[in-house]
């Protein structure tokens, strides 16, 4: 199984930006998106923050530009989309649930909801009851010698995991025990998120944490392969001076997002092989016993 997966997006309406830029923002995106769909893959997952705004023009907008991909595409929602509908009229205008979970014979898919209800001031994430609840219960119901990886679509990295995630606002709520639920689950699992700008991949409690940089910052995306339980992770940049020269004429133009000036991380941040997970996972688990968890 392949999955593409891009980075924060924030497609901006730009309405009172004039005609150049618009068109500049068009040309853009319609490169990225060229690209990522040219890969040959099973889903195509937008990361959160896909929209700038959250406003019903970039969700047409989105929703356009991806239309060829059909049902392979997987909207995450982030704070950015959070911003001015509530979650039912998102809902509505992505045509997905925004939390669920697909499964496969190679892996199990979970698609979270961390964003906010239209909290412009905080842009932490948050993770509900409801879905605290289902993903506990979609644990608990694998079957036992069931080790598919779980793979984890967020937009916002747990606290103390990705790069950034110990900055002001740049992670999920400490308080939510997310970390501790997955890593006592019986199968290994990688989370992917978004939300913090720069990439980054870490190992903690025998989780793969996977963060991509935003679209506008660092063009490309990544590719994701799973066979055989192994999980194989890579970067795949867009290299096309038109469109460094394209994104010059708008990014900076675009409320709320100011680009990120060192967003590629280190060389282990792009690509990674993730075997191990499994056995990490198993070690995690008798080092909590070892220590008299039950």
């Amino acid at each position: 199984m392949r999955i593409v997966l891009f980075g924060d997006f924030h497609f901006p309406w730009l309405d009172c930006a004039d005609e150049a830029v618009r068109d500049a923002r068009d040309r853009a995106y319609r490169k990225i998106v060229e690209a990522v769909l040219a890969e040959p893959a099973d889903y195509v997952v937008g990361i959160g923050d896909v929209t700038n705004l959250g406003r019903p023009e970039e969700f047409a907008a989105v929703r356009e530009l991806f239309d060829p991909a059909g049902e392979r595409f997987v909207y995450v929602l982030g704070n950015h989309d959070a911003l001015l509908l509530p979650k039912n009229e998102i809902e509505a205008e992505t045509g997905q649930p925004r939390f669920r979970a697909i499964e496969r014979e190679e892996a199990t898919l979970v698609v979270l909801d961390t964003a906010r209800d239209r909290s412009l001031r905080d842009w932490s994430g948050t993770l509900d009851d409801e879905q605290r609840t289902w993903l506990a219960d979609r644990l608990a119901e694998r079957e036992d010698g069931d080790r598919r990886p779980l793979l984890i679509f967020a937009h916002h990295p747990p606290y103390g995991t990705t790069a950034r995630s110990t900055e002001e606002k740049m992670h999920l709520d400490p308080a939510i025990p997310f970390v501790e639920l997955l890593a006592a689950g019986p199968a290994p699992a990688v989370v992917f998120t978004g939300h913090n700008h720069v990439h980054s991949i870490v190992r903690k409690a025998g989780i793969a944490f996977v963060q991509t940089a935003a679209m506008l910052d660092a063009p490309g995306y990544r590719v994701i392969d799973v066979e055989a339980g192994r999980v194989r992770v890579t970067f795949r940049p867009i290299d096309d001076p038109d469109l460094r020269a394209a994104i010059a004429r708008f990014h900076r133009l675009m409320p709320g997002f100011t680009p990120y000036p060192e967003p590629e991380g280190t060389e282990a941040d792009r690509a990674a092989d993730l075997p191990g997970v499994p056995e990490a996972a198993t070690e995690a688990a008798a080092e909590r016993l070892g220590q008299g968890e039950r």
